[in-house]
């Protein structure tokens, strides 16, 4: 508990920090827009970037730790798609969910928390199923919540309207989908840019997490967190808990060995990634739910992690 509560309490620091600008009347009320237009169109996109060209696409290839985890994701994806058609809601509505259940904090709380719980078991399995997991998080959760958005209109549509967004016209017009199948196409043809524009890239992307994180903090200066207490409680168990059993599920089907599978489950556990508050500011939906979600469910996560980090070990 006591790591756990080491890893989270920056995460707090910064929404708080973000919240205490406002406060104190250092920030304006158009300072998370702001923000969230930097981290969307400039840190967002080199940081998935970075992330997907670091990892061989030949590791894509290897064993049932990608499918099973894979199929966790797109079981979550398919159920949501599902519910949010018989309910009637709106697409983007549909696509923001998908995003807050399946995309979650795996970088910059999953990576530490992982590290610090199974460092010692192998450092070269540890590393890799980290990395593989997040990359698997990104290609699939990013693309395919944002693929839902943008599939034309605000109705809730067909399958028509998912696969034309997923075409070459919606990528060059999306700097997150650009980003990543850029970042596909350098990891396939081994491209590794000169060293001064890696630098470049990974300080950017060093900045996406905290700048998101503490443009949550101005958002909630003015916005109650317990506004949509349902959909908030809702989203919460969906990330926490429902999605760390599908998982689990999955590699019952296709089994790995213990490390790998107990960094997978818990990796898929984390709770709202604080970069969806990016893409609901940015599409205009459901931010306050969005915002709420990544503060309630990363508060629930100190205890349904302990619970897993127990079961598992």
């Amino acid at each position: 508990m006591g790591a756990i509560v080491g890893i989270v309490f920056p995460i707090f620091a910064l929404i708080g920090l973000g919240y205490l600008g406002r406060r104190v009347g250092l920030l304006t009320g158009d300072a998370a827009a702001a923000l969230s237009g930097y981290v969307y169109y400039f840190s967002l996109p080199a940081l998935l970037y970075v992330k997907v060209a670091e990892v061989p696409v030949a590791e894509f290839f290897s064993g049932n730790l990608i499918f099973a985890y894979s199929g966790g994701i797109l079981t979550a994806t398919l159920l949501i798609w599902a519910v949010g058609r018989l309910r009637g809601m709106e697409r983007r509505t549909i696509g923001m969910f998908i995003l807050n259940a399946t995309f979650g904090n795996v970088g910059y709380m999953g990576v530490p928390f992982n590290a610090v719980a199974f460092g010692e078991r192998g450092i070269p399995v540890v590393a890799l199923t980290i990395v593989l997991t997040l990359t698997i998080t990104t290609l699939l959760s990013v693309t395919l919540g944002l693929a839902v958005m943008e599939g034309g209109g605000s109705n809730v549509g067909g399958w028509r309207g998912l696969i034309t967004s997923l075409l070459p016209r919606r990528f060059l017009s999306n700097p997150i989908l650009l980003s990543i199948a850029v970042g596909v196409l350098a990891s396939l043809f081994a491209i590794r840019l000169p060293e001064p524009v890696q630098r470049f890239l990974g300080l950017l992307a060093d900045t996406a997490g905290p700048v998101a994180l503490f443009a949550i903090g101005t958002f909630l200066h003015a916005t109650p967190v317990l506004k949509g207490f349902r959909e908030v409680t809702v989203l919460a168990g969906v990330k926490l808990v429902a999605l760390p059993l599908l998982t689990i599920a999955w590699f019952y089907w296709l089994p790995v060995e213990r490390v790998p599978f107990a960094i997978a489950v818990l990796q898929s556990a984390m709770p709202v990634a604080a970069t969806n508050f990016i893409f609901s500011q940015q599409f205009g939906v459901a931010v306050e739910v969005t915002a709420a979600g990544i503060v309630v469910s990363t508060v629930l996560s100190l205890l349904t992690l302990s619970i897993l980090l127990f079961l598992l070990l």
